[in-house]
């Protein structure tokens, strides 16, 4: 049984089950409606691949930075070194940008931490700094 399912046009169809596993811990990088969300933002300019573009701002997360981030996430896979993204990005780059969007809510800090120009082009993108709302403790700042 499939877990979720995004097509074209914004339909969007969701395991409850897999929406609850996913917003059990806030904090493990893997929420499947960020993921499939993330899959709809990258479909808004028509096609999924990886390269998400909201007409209004003329701005595209397909830039020379996340595509280096993603040469470089396939290269450790296929190198069997572990990775701070999870390794199912590596499998295409419209999972790709669907996996960094999940770090980049779930994780904030350490995506900054450990990949900080693409921590900027995803703050860009969403034009919300949230590692920067996000205390010591983990909790988001108000």
């Amino acid at each position: 049984m499939r877990l979720a399912i995004a097509a074209r046009g914004g339909l969007l169809v969701l395991s409850w089950n897999a929406v609850q596993a996913g917003s059990a811990d806030l904090t493990d990088g893997h929420d499947v409606v960020l993921h499939e969300f993330a899959h709809q933002l990258d479909a808004e300019g028509g096609t999924m691949d990886g390269t998400p573009q909201l007409d209004w701002e003329h701005y595209s997360i397909g830039s020379r930075v996340a595509g280096l981030e993603y040469a470089a996430l396939c290269k450790a896979v296929e190198d069997e070194r572990p990775t701070h993204i999870d390794p199912y990005g590596a499998s295409n780059a419209p999972e790709f940008f669907a996996v960094i969007v999940e770090q980049f809510f779930e994780r904030p800090r350490a995506l900054r931490l450990q990949h900080p120009a693409l921590y900027t082009e995803l703050s860009g993108f969403f034009r919300w700094d949230l590692a920067a709302r996000i205390d010591e403790r983990g909790a988001l700042k108000l």
